[in-house]
């Protein structure tokens, strides 16, 4: 079943779009069971003060990823079912980019992935990802009008 609508679809295949919500799905299991295990090590306290800041810190930025992969992937799938046009999709997808690389500076100052002893790089690695995803929408979408 292909979602064509004015000869426009989102998916190359029709199956892309479970491919995506089942990457979604999957990701908040691992989200669930990182916590868990975060939970089971604080309560079980085997670990001492200085092993703990370095697994919380682990343990955030694993959190933290798995939370972002599974909103790019759900993201995509609600873009997916829901634009009807190239025009639609650009804007769409480049708005949601701002506003995920929004939120992700956001939780990296709050999770304090920016500090000294932590290496940040990755995470502002991720942020040029997402603001440079979104200028290319924009420009995708400045092409069509």
């Amino acid at each position: 079943m292909r979602e064509k609508v004015n000869g426009y679809t989102y998916w190359k295949r029709p199956w892309h779009k479970w491919v995506m919500l089942t990457g979604a799905i999957l990701q908040l299991i691992c989200l669930c069971i990182n916590i868990s295990e975060y939970k089971n090590i604080y309560t079980a306290g085997i670990l001492n003060a200085n092993e703990w800041v370095v697994y919380a810190a682990q343990k955030n930025f694993q959190c933290a990823i798995n939370g972002l992969i599974a909103v790019c992937f759900l993201g995509s799938f609600i873009i997916g079912i829901f634009t009807r046009s190239k025009k639609m999709t650009y804007i769409v997808e480049c708005v949601f980019l701002i506003i995920l690389s929004f939120l992700w500076i956001t939780l990296g100052i709050l999770l304090g992935m920016f500090l000294p002893d932590f290496k940040g790089v990755f995470w502002v690695f991720i942020v040029f990802l997402e603001l440079g995803g979104a200028c290319y929408s924009f420009l995708q979408y400045k092409k069509i009008v």
